[in-house]
């Protein structure tokens, strides 16, 4: 092996590294705090909706009406812990998003309530041990 061959090689693993893979993420909502600095958000990835905190992927669901709940569920947490947040979305994300919430047969806010009340019962299941009701298993 020739000097210059592992030197190509090292540079051609440099370039792939420093390249972009696919096509670029698009974001379609970000979740700031009180100074601006964006602390999460929504990307659509294929046909999947990628909830990022802290620019590392949190979550994956096919429902945009999903990655809508979850940001507004994190944006009420820092709310509740006194921190002022903004969320922010594009059209395409609420769009999609109400278009899940109509297939049910709701409004937006609606569904999205429904949603949160389903997470937080889930919440209660999985503090109070995860007990189920008799008769429930099959």
């Amino acid at each position: 092996m020739s000097i210059t061959s592992k030197a190509r090689r090292d540079a051609r693993k440099r370039r792939e590294k420093a390249a972009p893979r696919g096509r670029p993420l698009v974001e379609h909502a970000h979740i700031a705090d009180g100074s601006g600095a964006v602390f999460g958000g929504a990307v659509r990835k294929g046909d999947e909706w990628v909830l990022v905190l802290n620019g590392k992927p949190a979550a994956r669901t096919d429902s945009a009406a999903m990655v809508l709940a979850m940001l507004r569920h994190i944006a009420a947490l820092r709310d509740g812990a006194g921190d002022a947040v903004r969320l922010t979305m594009s059209t395409q994300l609420r769009d999609a998003a109400t278009a899940e919430a109509e297939a049910e047969g709701k409004t937006l806010d609606a569904y999205l309530d429904q949603l949160e009340a389903e997470r937080e019962e889930r919440a209660a299941e999985k503090a109070a041990g995860g007990a189920v009701a008799p008769g429930a298993m099959h």
